[in-house]
């Protein structure tokens, strides 16, 4: 009689144990029963180039990977990068220009990989019945563009490609927001700007008032993720997971992409048909190349030529900007270029 009570009592503890697990399991999420996420501050940028680090978060991709994002919205990644140098963000997402612009003053930031690629996503749009139909026509007119930014390179590079000097136009700075009701008051001709803002001003004006150049594909953009020295030193496990989260957007986004593009939409707060013609600008991959650090150094000399102070000043070593480290550890391969 004992043992029969024995089993009782081992299976009903059996039943106690099993209860309590599978209560467990139904009462907190997957994420509850893992170790804590480690937090990381990052800095997305409303642009197509960071719909992968758009999609990371919208789906996922970084808690799954352990990271507890916290996420600060940027207009321009100008502004994010600032932050980053500032300490209020742990992670930047931008193009080259504000990177070369600091480069000739500080040494104490990296980046850890390229998320993206374009050339077309920066472009010119003009009034047609300010006289423009060409790049030439631009000369002697007003055009509004933010200061030392890939729009900034942009304009003045296609210029310089086409021979019309920069002292034969006048630059306008404004802020991004500005730049509609610019063209719409007279205040500038035209406007040089980097997606949405473009195709968001040409939806706004009628069909043969505009004309637009997106530099015929030859000027190339990347968008890269940017880290401080002595937080990447502190936090390489973090720049692993961010990264390998990104690839997992971006094989996502391949398999789902009218998902992808409602999802941008939403977050940049644009027209889903703008954000479909604009996602097929882009490619997305995470990796760094050659034709990045060229990139770089075809910027850096453009800042020197287009600031005479900087004339005289030695052009940094850009590999000495980037830090493939982690890049490679996360996803073998990723890195093709000598260093």
């Amino acid at each position: 009689m004992s043992k029969i009570k024995n089993v009782l009592i081992v299976l009903f503890g059996l039943f106690v144990c099993g209860a309590i697990a599978y209560f467990a399991v139904t009462r907190f999420s997957k994420e509850e029963l893992t170790l804590p996420h480690e937090s990381v501050r990052i800095g997305i940028t409303l642009t197509a180039d960071s719909i992968p680090a758009i999609i990371a978060e919208e789906e996922g991709f970084f808690k799954e990977e352990g990271l507890n994002p916290v996420i600060v919205k940027y207009t321009y990644g100008a502004a994010s990068f600032s932050n980053l140098l500032d300490g209020k963000v742990d992670l930047a997402m931008l193009a080259e220009t504000p990177l070369i612009v600091q480069s000739f003053n500080r040494k104490d930031f990296v980046v850890i990989a390229n998320i993206s690629s374009t050339y077309q996503g920066r472009k010119i749009v003009a009034l047609t019945d300010k006289g423009i139909h060409s790049i030439l026509d631009l000369r002697g007119k007003k055009i509004g563009v933010l200061k030392n930014t890939s729009a900034h390179y942009f304009l003045e590079e296609l210029l310089l490609q086409n021979n019309v000097p920069l002292k034969d136009v006048k630059l306008v700075f404004l802020r991004l927001d500005e730049t509609p009701e610019a063209l719409k008051s007279g205040k500038v001709d035209a406007i040089a700007a980097f997606e949405p803002y473009p195709q968001i001003i040409e939806a706004q004006w009628p069909a043969g008032t505009l004309w637009v150049n997106d530099g015929d594909g030859k000027i190339r953009t990347a968008f890269s993720y940017v880290m401080t020295k002595d937080y990447l030193k502190t936090h390489k496990e973090v720049a692993k997971k961010v990264i390998r989260a990104t690839a997992k957007a971006i094989a996502w986004m391949q398999l789902h992409p009218n998902e992808t593009i409602s999802i941008a939409a939403k977050t940049l707060e644009i027209d889903p048909a703008i954000m479909r013609n604009l996602f097929w600008e882009y490619r997305y991959k995470v990796s760094i190349d050659e034709a990045f650090l060229l990139g770089m150094r075809q910027q850096a000399l453009w800042y020197q030529i287009s600031n005479p102070a900087m004339s005289g000043e030695m052009m940094p070593t850009y590999t000495d900007f980037v830090d493939p480290t982690p890049l490679s550890e996360a996803i073998p391969g990723s890195v093709n270029y000598v260093h």
